[in-house]
């Protein structure tokens, strides 16, 4: 009976890569519903469609939300950050508001931060085309309002070494190989270095999107004073969700299966050093 039961289940692998695959069928069965005369709110469905199966596996004490995150002092708001597709807080911390999945929230309530992009794209400076750039600005934007949120920490250390910062991406552009997404990255990380040479500036990468789901197939992750490229069958969601988990909780992550993330070594395929 026990060896029927074990011969019925899925594999841990097939577990991992059918994540990917629900989320690449639900993207296309709602484009398929609504057709290319909704593809202007495509973006906010991806949104959702991430947000319902991250709001899943995370532990009840964290909360998923879109919106900013803004400092504010005895004078009022100081600062904020622009808008953020997907913010994972803390439920411990008081917000400053929300309504239906809108938050707006104070630094210190902020585990992590996620762009949804529909797709990368390859991109040149002499591009006309600049929806073409959105991978690039995604870059950009993530490194500032991390940059942003952790500068502004009143009762965590400025550099906390478990903030996550990621884009999600459902699709890359055929044309691009991982050595090419790998590339890109590499050079806006150069551009955003060599733009805020100085550590404390707001500029400076110390905050630079280390968690980069391609597509369903392509992870990047920065790790040990490197970006590291791995080309998978399915399994850079997994890989995605997984850092996310650990990053919250490192010893519980590991007391489950979302520790088998390490087995992203194996994939490995290029890399850059920071």
């Amino acid at each position: 009976m026990g060896n029927d039961i074990k011969n019925e289940c899925y594999t841990k692998e097939e577990y991992y890569s059918s994540l990917g695959s629900e989320l690449q069928s639900i993207k296309n069965r709602v484009r398929n519903l609504i057709g290319s005369s909704g593809w202007s709110e495509e973006g906010r469905y991806k949104e959702v469609i991430l947000m319902n199966m991250l709001s899943r596996f995370l532990p009840k004490s964290y909360s998923l939300g879109t919106g900013y995150v803004i400092s504010i002092d005895e004078k009022g708001v100081t600062g904020r950050t622009k808008q953020i597709d997907i913010i994972i807080y803390d439920n411990s911390f008081p917000v400053f508001f929300k309504e239906r999945g809108f938050v707006i929230l104070p630094p210190d309530s902020v585990r992590g931060i996620i762009e949804v992009k529909s797709m990368i794209h390859e991109w040149k400076e002499n591009l006309k085309d600049e929806t073409k750039w959105d991978f690039k600005k995604a870059l950009r934007n993530m490194n500032d309002n991390a940059n942003f949120i952790t500068s502004n920490f009143k009762l965590h250390s400025s550099t906390v070494p478990n903030f996550f910062n990621g884009v999600f991406s459902y699709e890359l552009d055929p044309k691009l190989t991982p050595d090419d997404v790998l590339g890109m990255v590499e050079s806006i990380y150069a551009e955003i270095k060599e733009g805020g040479k100085d550590r404390h500036s707001s500029k400076y990468p110390r905050c630079f999107p280390y968690y980069i789901c391609a597509n369903k197939d392509i992870f990047i992750y920065g790790y040990n004073h490197e970006f590291r490229c791995c080309k998978t069958d399915d399994l850079a969601t997994f890989w995605f969700i997984s850092l996310l988990l650990k990053s919250l909780d490192y010893q519980k992550t590991d007391e489950t299966f979302w520790k088998d993330w390490g087995d992203i070594v194996s994939h490995e395929m290029c890399s850059f050093p920071l």
